[in-house]
């Protein structure tokens, strides 16, 4: 039992403290699409992006903690909806690894939100790119570290959907025939 004066812990996943539209996107997401335009919904998903300290210090967590799961752009000059989510799930990442920041600080949720909501504009189930899968990927390590009781029907969920992305964008057939740049080999793995 918790005792009489603690906070629950929100169990729900649509936020109200977020404008109508992207929580409802947020909430639905892999299975929604935006409502709005869908360049008014980027923006308005950039628009809760932290500072440029906070984010450097998230991204430098990011790459100490989780480099494996990939890279994102350190621009917003490539404003393509899924590096946008790359971006978001590096920051919310690299919040949780940040030591000074509190347990369970509401920023790593809100810029794991930001990505869920990036990734639905992005559409990876019908556009799947490796951006995305990488994203996604993030995502569901986040869910990993969370310990929230829906982390892990939402981690099994989106698990599902990282399969689809990968079989759709043939990361399962050898690739040593087709003569590929190095790179983009590691990058395939």
């Amino acid at each position: 039992d918790d005792p009489p004066d603690a906070e629950p812990i929100p169990e729900h996943i649509f936020d109200t403290t977020l404008p109508r539209e992207l929580s409802i996107l947020i909430a639905g997401f892999p299975f929604t699409s935006p409502v709005t335009a869908v360049g008014t919904m980027k923006d308005t998903i950039r628009s809760f992006a932290p500072s440029y300290i906070d984010a450097t210090k998230f991204c430098d967590n990011f790459f100490l903690s989780a480099a494996w799961l990939g890279s994102p752009s350190k621009s917003w000059s490539t404003e393509r909806a899924d590096v946008i989510a790359l971006f978001f799930a590096a920051c919310a990442i690299g919040c949780i690894f940040d030591m000074s920041r509190p347990l369970y600080d509401p920023m790593a949720f809100l810029m794991n939100k930001m990505a869920a909501g990036a990734l639905a504009i992005a559409s990876p189930i019908e556009h799947p790119t490796m951006t995305a899968l990488e994203a996604l990927q993030a995502h569901l390590f986040f869910h990993q570290l969370s310990d929230r009781p829906i982390a892990i029907s939402r981690f099994w969920i989106l698990s599902s959907v990282a399969f689809r992305m990968t079989h759709a964008l043939g990361l399962h057939r050898d690739s040593r025939a087709w003569g590929l740049d190095p790179q983009i080999e590691q990058r395939r793995r």
